[in-house]
Order: C-alpha cells, then structure tokens, then sequence
C-alpha cells in the first residue's frame, strides 16, 4: 500500500476527471481502496484494516496525508487512475475522499459516468445496487437540506436580532484618533448623542475613553432632574 505507488496504464484521460478514470474498458470488479488522514502524526492503520477486511488486497490501497479540502492528492489520483469500469473504489468514510459535498457529488457523478462504482464501508453504502444508489444521493440530499435550513435559521435569528436593535459586523472603530476628535466635539458644545452618532458608536463606549483621555474631566452637562415644587 502506497500513496505515491505507480502503475502503468494504457488508459485514455477521462473528460470527466482531470487526472484520468478509465473509460469504455471491459469489466475487471476489482476493489480499489483508498484511505485518508489529515496530517502526518495521524495513523492510516485502522482504515487500512478495514478496507482489507472488507475485501481489499493491501497493493490495491493507495493512501494520503493531506487535508481533504483539495481533490489534488496525489494517492486520490492513483487510485482514480487504477480504477476501470466495473470497478469499485471503497473507503472507510465519505469525508476521507472530500469535505466539501459538492466536491463529493462532482466525484461521484465522475465515477459514475465512468462505470466505476463506489463503497463507503461506515455508511453502508453501496452503489453496485440501486439502493446503495438512492442512499448516497439521499445522504447529499439531506446534507443540503440541512446546510440550507442552518442558513435559514442564522438569517432569520439576524432578521430577529436586528429588530431588538442589535448590530453585526466588526467592533466599531473608536480609537485614540477618534478619542481626540470627540473631545473637540465636545469641547465646542456638541453633546454625546452627537459625537456618538457623528461615529456610529454607542455613549457608552464614549464615557469611559473620553474620562480616560482627560484625567476623568467631564466634558457633557450632567442631567438635571426637574424638581417638583413644593405645595403650599
């Protein structure tokens, strides 16, 4: 078992995968396997186990060390070009041949076009039968539906959040620049609510940095409280 094992083939590229599945090849039902890990402190053992226990000669199982978030891999290639129509790719788990679903439909309607089929050992899926078939798309389906309602939940919890009048995005920007600015606001007779929506920030930020900045001098006219005169 090799990552970077080479075998010769006489192949033509395949217009559906850019490194080459076989196409219009007579039959072989070989098993192909082809296991994955993120980093190289990681170990491939326990997939490799799995995939020979499940019928995969150990020559016949290519490997990488990569992240999955690229298709560019090296052992994914090997193995997509040792593969021929009529054989079968088997994995431990359908995120060791990609992250991204879309990445992982691309490659299976690559192989598909290609007449190779495809086995993922901790999902049971199977695509030799029509069942297996109907589970992979169903299980890209349902990924999809629930990527979409998370994205409808986060807009609308937004929706709702800003109605309550909270604000997303980075911090506003209220440095010592700006700190300098608004002591001459003040200064000129410009009240907080003023300098608070000249900067688009909150009076509560401008407190605390406009005290800091002057030694804890007040620049705004303390609140008066009306008093309720007395009846005689």
């Amino acid at each position: 078992m090799s990552g970077s094992k080479k075998r010769k083939s006489s192949k033509p590229a395949s217009p559906h995968y850019s490194e080459g599945i076989g196409v219009g090849l007579p039959e072989h039902n070989r098993v192909v396997g082809y296991v994955r890990v993120s980093t190289d402190d990681q170990n491939l053992e326990m997939q490799i186990r799995a995939l020979i226990k499940a019928g995969v000669k150990p020559d016949d199982i290519y490997s990488d060390k990569l992240s999955g978030g690229t298709l560019k891999r090296s052992g994914l290639r090997d193995a997509l070009n040792d593969c021929r129509s009529g054989d079968i790719l088997v994995v431990w788990k359908l995120d060791r041949l990609a992250r991204s679903l879309k990445d992982l439909i691309d490659l299976f309607e690559a192989l598909e076009a290609d007449g190779i089929e495809l086995r993922s050992l901790h999902e049971q899926i199977d695509t030799t039968t029509p069942i297996g078939k109907f589970m992979f798309h169903l299980t890209g389906a349902l990924a999809e539906f629930e990527k979409s309602l998370i994205s409808f939940r986060t807009s609308e919890g937004m929706k709702v959040a800003r109605e309550k009048g909270q604000k997303f995005g980075p911090a506003p920007k209220f440095g010592a620049k700006e700190v300098k600015q608004a002591i001459k606001m003040l200064k000129s007779g410009k009240t907080v609510p003023d300098v608070a929506q000249h900067f688009s920030v909150s009076r509560q930020l401008i407190y605390p940095k406009v005290l800091a900045a002057t030694g804890g001098k007040k620049l705004w006219e303390p609140k008066v409280k009306a008093r309720k005169g007395r009846k005689r």
